[in-house]
Parts: structure tokens; C-alpha cells; sequence
């Protein structure tokens, strides 16, 4: 009988050893995790061609050890505001161009990362800049953007 109990206590400290690798995987695990909140503005009403600002970006939170939030913009009508078939190009940016700088010049922007978060928001600036639509006939053009948010590994 005292046989039987030890091999059942070996046979415990056996499983219990066992384990061990996979629970400092779990610790590894939620070591490389990230708590945050995004928030992204709902909607942007072009007033005019140019410069037409959307507010901000912005994250709290955290972020693990050499971790950084990356938030990318996709656009279901490839960066085009769409009227039947008229389409008038814009591209997303994170500050007005400066004065004179033609459409062609202007340098996109559809990714924004964030390295570190913390419980006060960080903020990055998103709007879009329109190209002239003066030509264009009147309606509701309209685009969706697609934001899509993932945590990576901090470039080197």
C-alpha cells in the first residue's frame, strides 16, 4: 500500500514538473500583451478641396516591452471620393500641405504608430487633402476608410 501512495506522489510531482514550461509560457505570454483604447473620428465632412482636417487619432493604455500600436487606413474606392462615376481623388494625411503645394506634391499618409500609451492619450492628427473638384458636377460623393489596428514589434 505505501508503495501505491508513493508512486501517486511521484506521479503528481511528475505532472506538476511537466507543467512548469507550460506556465512560464502563459507569463511570457501576458508579458507581451497590450491593453489600449483607440479612437478614430467617425466621420469627416469635406468643406473644400485641400486641407480638410478629421481631429485626431488617439490611444491609451499599454503596451509590453518593444511593442508598438500600429493603426493603417485602406479605402474602399482606392483614396477616391465617388459620385456615380465621377470621382474626385484625396489622400490622407497627418498635417495641412504647405501654401501652393499641388495635389501630385502631397506626400500620403495611411499609417500611424504608436510606441508608448499610458493612461493620457496619445494623439496623432489625421485629415485628408482634396484634390480640385471645381469641374466636377454636383452630388454625394462619398469613401469608407478602413482602419485596421495591430500590435508589433518596435523597428529596430
Amino acid at each position: 500500500m505505501k508503495k501505491g501512495k508513493l508512486m501517486a506522489l511521484a506521479l503528481v510531482g511528475a505532472m506538476v514538473v511537466g507543467l512548469m514550461p507550460g506556465m512560464s509560457m502563459w507569463t511570457q505570454a501576458a508579458e507581451n500583451s497590450a491593453d489600449y483604447t483607440l479612437t478614430i473620428p467617425a466621420t469627416l465632412t469635406v468643406a473644400h478641396s485641400g486641407w480638410n482636417s478629421a481631429g485626431d487619432i488617439s490611444a491609451t493604455g499599454s503596451l509590453a516591452s518593444e511593442k508598438k500600436l500600429t493603426v493603417t487606413a485602406g479605402s474602399d474606392d482606392d483614396f477616391a471620393l465617388v459620385s456615380g462615376d465621377n470621382k474626385i481623388a484625396y489622400k490622407m494625411a497627418d498635417a495641412a500641405p504647405a501654401e501652393g503645394t499641388a495635389f501630385a506634391d502631397v506626400t500620403a499618409k495611411t499609417s500611424w504608430d504608436f510606441t508608448s500609451l499610458s493612461s493620457t492619450a496619445a494623439t496623432q492628427t489625421v485629415g485628408i487633402v482634396v484634390d480640385d473638384y471645381s469641374t466636377k458636377p454636383a452630388g454625394a460623393y462619398q469613401d469608407i476608410v478602413t482602419f485596421t489596428v495591430k500590435v508589433d514589434q518596435v523597428d529596430d
